[in-house]
């Protein structure tokens, strides 16, 4: 992965890099964001597309020979938040 973010690090204002290797795309870090809307098209493909405040979007779209599964995890804000201050007194 071609990350200088850690996975519950948030992107710092205005962010918008989306790194693809050989498979296509790799990792993605995008905001603020605007809207976000996901779909599964079927079992095997999904819709995905991000709405910037300038109006611009950036649309993903992805598909398998076999079944994608999504899963979802939701993180309090105030959980973030001492997730980033243990990381940042860790490195200090």
């Amino acid at each position: 992965m071609n990350s200088s973010l850690s996975p519950r690090s948030a992107p710092s204002p205005a962010t918008c890099r989306i790194d693809c290797d050989a498979d296509g795309v790799d990792d993605v870090a995008i905001g603020p964001v605007e809207m976000f809307r996901f779909e599964m098209m079927s079992d095997k493909s999904f819709w995905m597309q991000v709405y910037l405040p300038d109006g611009s979007s950036h649309r993903f779209c992805g598909q398998s020979r076999g079944k994608i599964t999504v899963g979802h995890e939701a993180e309090p804000a105030e959980t973030r938040g001492e997730a980033n201050n243990s990381e940042s007194e860790e490195g200090a």
